[in-house]
């Protein structure tokens, strides 16, 4: 059971985080933090895609006298990032040359890019398109939308989407699991 501080505070930091989903234009969730104490609860703000924390943090600074009983200071921040965000952010690595697959770009460099990005799930109608396909082809695995660029690159998608089918069976990109943060993801061949 709650105690009425952390009950009020609660409720503050739920009215905060709808009104910084209106600000943001995504929605924001609050949730406090398993582990912490009752008395002082840790409250978190998450939210998916959208903006960056930082930007986030910026909008909050027109925010902060508007709501009572938050301190801003002590939230923690945390966005989480859709397979087609990550694969949109993927495309637009590779097209801009900043690393071609698997060299310097993996899953952890896009995601790190991503830290700087806002909304990275928008983008022209022919990306979105191409990056929910990318998504779709590989499961929605970050490390098997790697590999595929790896070894079949955008044509691959772009001609799957022209002939209305996809240009590799989804079954063949196998991940090994035991590979740790730098998975090994092999393609079956024949």
């Amino acid at each position: 059971m709650s105690t009425p501080s952390s009950l009020h505070s609660g409720r503050f930091v739920a009215r905060f985080a709808h009104q910084l989903s209106v600000h943001a234009g995504v929605p924001v969730a609050a949730r406090r933090l398993p582990g912490s104490d009752r008395s002082t609860p840790i409250w978190q703000l998450t939210w998916r895609d959208g903006p960056s924390v930082a930007l986030m943090r910026y909008r909050v600074a027109g925010l902060r006298s508007s709501v009572a009983g938050v301190v801003v200071e002590d939230l923690h921040w945390q966005r989480t990032v859709s397979s087609t965000a990550f694969a949109m952010e993927l495309l637009r690595n590779l097209r801009s040359g900043t690393a071609a697959p698997g060299e310097h770009l993996t899953t952890e460099t896009v995601m790190r890019s991503l830290d700087r990005v806002d909304h990275p799930e928008r983008g022209p109608l022919a990306e979105v398109a191409l990056a929910q396909q990318l998504a779709a082809v590989c499961e929605h695995r970050q490390d098997a939308m790697v590999r595929y660029l790896e070894l079949y690159g955008t044509p691959g998608l772009a001609s799957a989407g022209v002939r209305g089918a996809l240009a590799i069976d989804a079954s063949a990109v196998v991940v090994d699991p035991g590979a740790g943060p730098e998975t090994t993801v092999t393609v079956a061949t024949g």
